[in-house]
């Protein structure tokens, strides 16, 4: 289920890290038609292929973008969790369609901007563009890891994965990687099998390199983590 049109959507968007900074009659033509979605857990936020009239800020929650591969298998391309920009960059095209599915993996809210808003107050504001960038230039860094790591033995990709997925949210969660992730998430990120995930995450976790809770995994032995991508 999802909701829009929250009465207090200007709240929420002037609480937004991403906004620190602007001056208020800045802030006001930001939010213009700019609504506030809330997906529950496992929903589809939006198809690939369809028209995409507006894009997305995620406040809080996940959301995985993937594509359907071969045999009816989903192929994870990156997860998206608060303050993460989404669909930001195709707004620029004249008729603007998503280039992947997007699924909310826990209950989740984004604001949701349409794309004459964005273009006109958004797009045109330096610090946001940068944020934007910098998303787009890392998601382009991961996807060159990816195919740097395709050849690897698949405890190299977790591992590699994880570390990654640690090291690119905010240090205030630590070692534990805030996003839920399920064995499944985990296979369809790194393109193996669920049971192959339950083996090696089994094993990580008696040898004491990982702790599993609630589907939060801490990183409990990072050096172990860097000797096996050596």
């Amino acid at each position: 289920m999802s909701r829009a049109d929250d009465p207090d959507v200007a709240l929420k968007l002037q609480a937004l890290p991403l906004l620190d900074g602007i001056d208020q009659e800045t802030r006001d033509r930001l939010v213009q038609g700019v609504s506030f979605r809330v997906v529950a857990a496992n929903d589809l936020l939006f198809g690939a292929a369809q028209p995409a009239p507006c894009c997305y800020v995620v406040s809080y929650g996940a959301i995985k973008l993937w594509r359907q591969a071969p045999q009816e298998k989903e192929m994870i391309m990156h997860f998206c969790e608060s303050g993460d920009f989404i669909a930001a960059a195709i707004m620029i095209h004249a008729h603007p369609k998503y280039p992947v599915n997007a699924t909310a993996m826990e209950d989740s809210g984004l604001f949701q901007i349409p794309r004459e808003t964005y273009l006109e107050s958004w797009n045109s504001q330096p610090q946001i563009a940068r944020k934007m960038n910098l998303q787009i230039m890392s998601r382009v860094m991961e996807f060159h890891d990816d195919k740097v790591m395709t050849a690897s033995p698949v405890p190299q990709k977790i591992a590699h994965f994880l570390l990654r997925t640690v090291d690119a949210q905010s240090p205030i969660y630590g070692n534990r990687i805030r996003i839920k992730l399920t064995r499944r998430n985990i296979a369809e990120r790194v393109g193996t099998t669920v049971e192959t995930v339950i083996r090696i995450l089994s094993k990580w976790s008696q040898s004491g390199w990982i702790h599993i809770e609630d589907q939060h995994i801490d990183i409990l032995n990072r050096q172990a983590f860097e000797e096996l991508l050596k």
